[in-house]
């Protein structure tokens, strides 16, 4: 289910890029629909590379060890 959701973010998202180019399109007559689309896609890299290191740095303060988790299933 959260992939489905996920979709639809993401069809919003570029969705909205393609419309804000073609407005700035529209009143500065430059095409700027590659780098619009570059940038978004920019933010949601470094949106998703901070909350990587964010669960990285949390497991890490917390002291987590996987090696730990899985000797107890075994």
């Amino acid at each position: 289910m959260y992939g489905i959701g996920l979709a639809f973010y993401g069809s919003l998202l570029f969705a909205s890029t393609a419309d804000v180019a073609d407005h700035i399109n529209l009143t500065t007559k430059t095409d700027v629909s590659g780098l619009s689309t570059s940038i978004a896609q920019l933010g949601m890299r470094v949106g998703m590379l901070l909350g990587s290191v964010g669960v990285s740095v949390i497991l890490s303060l917390g002291k987590y060890d996987a090696q730990a988790a899985n000797n107890s299933i075994a």
